[in-house]
């Protein structure tokens, strides 16, 4: 076969494949949105809640993200799935609702870079550039009633990386508004 052909082919059998996975992209959009619409609200409502870490009596392990919701009277928190789907986790009354705080657990790493040693050799590890790790906690206070009495519930969500501080605050914050 010519050179020509086989460019060409080569050429054809790419658009194809290019074809293919825009058409799966658009197919799992929309997939996506049906599932969205079936739980009755929109992604703009989610209020973003960091990564549940422990706390809720029905949630047995922690979820990678997490959202809340305040509808019909109730904290709903999502978790969402491979698909980015959300999906009702647990759920907690907002008249049981005792406090809704944040908790702030900084730390300054030190670490020593590859080019630090290079330019400076053994005298990196004297002068090693500080990291901020930013990690904040937003704790949701609740009262459930479990064995004919009132447990105190402590729900934990965990914000990390740079600006963690301010997503918890305004997390915080969007929850009292809304609670209120």
């Amino acid at each position: 076969m010519d050179s020509p052909v086989i460019m060409v082919l080569f050429v054809l059998l790419s658009f194809i494949a290019m074809i293919y996975f825009i058409y799966r992209a658009i197919k799992q959009v929309f997939k996506n949105f049906r599932e969205r619409k079936a739980l009755g609200f929109k992604l703009k409502e989610l209020v973003e809640s960091g990564k549940y870490t422990y706390g809720h009596p029905n949630i047995d392990k922690p979820l990678f993200a997490s959202y809340i919701r305040v509808y019909n009277g109730n904290i709903e928190i999502y978790g969402l799935k491979k698909t980015k789907v959300p999906y009702l986790a647990g759920m907690i009354q907002v008249n049981k609702i005792t406090n809704i705080s944040m908790e702030d657990a900084s730390t300054i790493e030190r670490r020593v870079t590859a080019a630090r040693m290079l330019m400076v050799g053994i005298f990196a590890f004297a002068i090693k550039k500080k990291k901020k790790d930013e990690l904040a906690y937003l704790v949701i206070e609740w009262t459930d009633h479990i064995w004919e009495k009132d447990i105190v519930q402590q729900t934990t969500f965990e914000f990390s990386e740079e600006g963690a501080t301010a997503r918890c605050n305004k997390a915080r914050n969007e929850l009292i508004r809304l609670t209120r």
